[in-house]
């Protein structure tokens, strides 16, 4: 189980019942995009060239570029059947 929860100072990204988890404040957000993940990247929790891909279903992702606490930039990628969705209410609820 993946879930995502948007409130106005976290995005919290949990995978399962909550052991694997990441935290995202939204100032440390560059960018987001709507991407198509490759066929080999599959499901689950992997590492991939330029992040983290956190993926329970399908192809389609958001991926987020941000800058951790100690200002490096990272990627993660979050898997969605409606990635546009997910997209517009991250953005809805940093503005």
């Amino acid at each position: 189980m993946l879930r995502v929860s948007i409130n106005e100072d976290t995005i919290h990204i949990i995978y399962g019942v909550g052991l694997i988890h990441i935290r995202i404040k939204p100032q440390e957000i560059k960018s987001i995009e709507i991407v198509t993940n490759p066929w080999y990247y599959g499901l689950g929790i992997k590492i991939i060239p330029k992040g983290m891909l956190y993926n329970i279903q399908g192809k389609h992702a958001i991926e987020m570029t941000y800058s951790n606490e100690k200002g490096k930039e990272k990627i993660v990628r979050i898997g969605s059947a409606k990635p546009h969705l997910l997209k517009e209410a991250i953005l809805s609820a940093f503005n």
